[in-house]
C-alpha cells in the first residue's frame, strides 16, 4: 500500500489489511464475514466430512452445513 490520503469510502491505511488473496480490504468488513454463522458451520461440517480446499456446498455437506447452521441460531 503507497500513496497517502484516504480512499474514496473516507478509509485510512489503518483501516485497510491485505486478505489471503492479497486484495485491499477494509479490516471491519473482513472481521464481519469471518463472524457469520453460515460460514462457520459450513467449515465445521468439511472439517466432520474430511473435505479439504474447494468443495461445493450441496449433498451431504450442505445437510450437515445446514445442522451446524441451525444449531448456531438457536
Amino acid at each position: 500500500m503507497h500513496g497517502g490520503g484516504r480512499t474514496s469510502g473516507g478509509l485510512t491505511k489503518k483501516d485497510l489489511k491485505y486478505n489471503t488473496k492479497g486484495e485491499i480490504v477494509s479490516k471491519e468488513k473482513s472481521k464481519q464475514a469471518k463472524a457469520n454463522p453460515w460460514i462457520k458451520a459450513v467449515q465445521k461440517a468439511k472439517k466432520d466430512l474430511g473435505i479439504k480446499g474447494f468443495a461445493l456446498v450441496e449433498g451431504e455437506l450442505k445437510k450437515k452445513a445446514h445442522m451446524y447452521y441451525d444449531k448456531m441460531k438457536k
